[in-house]
């Protein structure tokens, strides 16, 4: 106890020397002090004395001049320190450590010892940033209450460098009451009179005996505020008094901007660096950063009242490798503009480091595009092939251009081989199948296909298999009735060769076999001898993404059949001038050989012939 009393002597005789006037040039800079209470030796005063003379330094010190932090905060600091280290804290690194605890510069010590008859106070002011005394003090005088008060008078005044009146005593007043009116700013503040709450500022004490009342204000994130109030006979006494705030700011940084920021553990919400933290409490802290694909950062910094601190944190990456391939549904590869996170890379295909964490990766091919989410790991490794959709629906949009038609290499009417130029149009991605054209049956629209043995019509698990068995002319009525057409003889074969290509089939030149048609490969219909739910060979389909160009079913185009292309049209329209006895079908069927199920061969019947290998698929002009 006589420790702790000490203690809180130095505080308030620290707070005494903070608010000296400028006499003393370093008593009365401007830099807090921390006063801790009088320790006393060998003197017989009671704790309520001694609690008394503790205040009354303390206010004498405020009197001449000095800042001083709050009382409060060194009383319960001091508590604090005890409670942690079961000792009192008297000796200088003990104060350095509570003085800048408390936001302070310096701090005042005492020490009252009882030599014989005599009390000899010992004062020292201590620059807690150097580690070394700034000037001391000495007063001696009875051991009475009103002989220490008189040597602390002396004690101030050496430190002022001036003499300081004594304290005149507050006589009581008159009796009877007065009233008072507190207020603060800011307002808000909790009013403490005699230690007793009383009420929120701006409060209004209707009557009070007259008298000298002790006066504490208090506001969370401000200085606890004492003064003196008085209280005269017949009098309104006004009473305002400014709260210091008790906070510092935290400025915050990195590299790369961005970072998601904790205090002390806790979420800093609704702010990335860079930002400022307001209202941030004295003392130490710590702050973290966190920002994908990076590691994490942490920073310490000391808050000052009033004072802004500053931390920044290099906050380094971390990365994994990506690979990134493109190709179409029928497995073939494209070449595309590869973007990360919006932002053009390369062209596929690529690979390069890329931070750690979720990506989204997009290629734009000349067919199509599509994009996909990766995460990538911190020293990893992600490949990522990207599947282009060219026929996000139904159909499948086939750009123009300009390409041979024909083959020199098969029969006499794929003769001679000429350039045609065909204009951006959309394909059916499959075959017409079953279950549609039903469809168009039910409305009455279209008439019902021939039935049979190898005709799919009729057939209750034949739903997605190409429709057969129907002519040309209920094609005609179907294509009508879907908003479609037939597609032109030269529109088929640059569909069927992938936009034009010079490749035999529609996947290029690999040979033809049932991986990637349905077709005779040793056996009818690869093995089932009938036709195959449509889009069953996804390897062999074009690099637009349509099914069973090769295979299935033969399909009925737009033309009339001329036995040579001597004279065909070069725009990609239909030959529909001179007209002939039948029409085009193209494609192969599931009872065709490899050498029936190239691009460029060609079949022919008459317009009303059904067969169990004879299909269609629709046209239509691009939107």
């Amino acid at each position: 106890m006589r420790k702790l009393i000490s203690q809180l002597c130095l505080w308030f005789a620290l707070c005494l020397v903070g608010l000296l006037p400028a006499a003393n040039t370093k008593a009365q800079s401007s830099e807090i002090i921390a006063v801790f209470e009088i320790e006393r030796r060998g003197v017989p005063l009671k704790a309520a004395t001694m609690a008394n003379l503790n205040d009354y330094m303390y206010g004498r010190l405020a009197f001449a001049g000095f800042k001083l932090t709050p009382q409060s905060q060194v009383r319960e600091r001091v508590v604090s320190l005890k409670r942690e280290s079961r000792k009192d804290c008297y000796d200088q690194s003990c104060q350095i450590e509570l003085g800048k605890a408390v936001s302070a510069h310096k701090s005042l010590s005492s020490r009252l010892i009882k030599i014989g008859d005599v009390c000899s106070l010992q004062s020292q002011i201590y620059d807690l940033k150097t580690e070394t005394t700034e000037m001391g003090a000495e007063a001696k005088g009875p051991c009475t209450e009103k002989g220490i008060a008189a040597s602390i008078d002396q004690v101030v005044a050496i430190f002022k460098g001036g003499v300081v009146a004594p304290a005149q005593p507050v006589q009581d007043l008159d009796k009877g009451g007065g009233s008072a009116k507190i207020t603060s700013s800011p307002s808000g503040a909790e009013v403490w009179l005699n230690d007793e709450f009383i009420g929120i500022t701006p409060h209004i004490i209707p009557e009070k005996p007259s008298g000298t009342y002790k006066l504490r204000l208090e506001l969370p994130d401000y200085v606890s505020n004492e003064a003196t109030l008085v209280i005269k006979k017949g009098k309104e006494t006004i009473h305002h008094r400014e709260l210091a705030s008790n906070w510092g700011k935290i400025s915050i940084s990195s590299s790369p901007t961005g970072a998601t920021v904790y205090l002390d553990d806790v979420l800093v919400p609704n702010l990335t660096t860079p930002c400022v933290l307001d209202r941030v409490a004295p003392g130490v802290h710590v702050v973290k950063f966190f920002l994908a694909g990076h590691s994490e950062g942490t920073a310490r910094t000391s808050v000052i009242r009033g004072k802004t601190a500053s931390v920044a944190a290099k906050l380094e990456p971390m990365c994994g490798r990506l690979v990134v391939s493109s190709s179409y549904g029928g497995g073939s590869k494209c070449e595309g503009n590869l973007k990360i996170d919006g932002q053009i890379v390369g062209r596929t295909p690529w690979q390069g480091d890329v931070s750690a964490g979720s990506h989204t990766v997009e290629v734009q091919c000349q067919n199509g595009k599509a994009s996909q989410q990766v995460t990538v790991a911190h020293n990893g490794r992600s490949e990522l092939n990207i599947l282009i959709e060219t026929c996000p629906g139904d159909w499948c949009l086939i750009p123009g251009g300009s390409s041979n038609m024909g083959s020199n290499d098969g029969d006499d009417d794929e003769k001679p081989v000429h350039r045609v130029t065909v204009r951006t149009f959309e394909m059916t991605k499959t075959q017409v199948t079953v279950e549609q054209y039903k469809a168009c049956v039910d409305a009455g629209v279209c008439t019902a296909p021939d039935t049979g043995d190898y005709c799919n019509w009729g057939q209750s698990d034949r739903g997605k298999h190409p429709i057969n068995c129907v002519d040309w002319h209920q094609a005609q009525a179907y294509a009508k009735w879907a908003g479609g057409r037939l597609p032109t003889e030269a529109e088929w074969e640059y569909a069927a060769r992938s936009g034009g290509r010079d490749w035999k089939y529609p996947w290029g030149n690999e040979n033809a076999t049932c991986e990637r048609a349905v077709m005779y490969d040793g056996d009818l219909g690869c093995g089932r001898e009938s036709t195959w739910p449509v889009c069953s060979k996804p390897r062999g389909n074009t690099t637009h993404g349509l099914c069973d160009m090769a295979g299935n079913v033969w399909e009925w185009v737009q033309d009339w059949y001329h036995d040579s292309y001597k004279g065909a049209p070069t725009d990609g329209s239909a030959w529909e001038k001179p007209t002939g006895s039948s029409r085009v079908d193209r494609g192969g069927s599931w009872g065709n050989g490899a050498g029936s199920v190239r691009a460029a061969i060609r079949n022919h019947a008459s317009p009303g012939y059904r067969h169990d290998t004879l299909g269609f698929r629709l046209a239509r002009d691009s939107l």
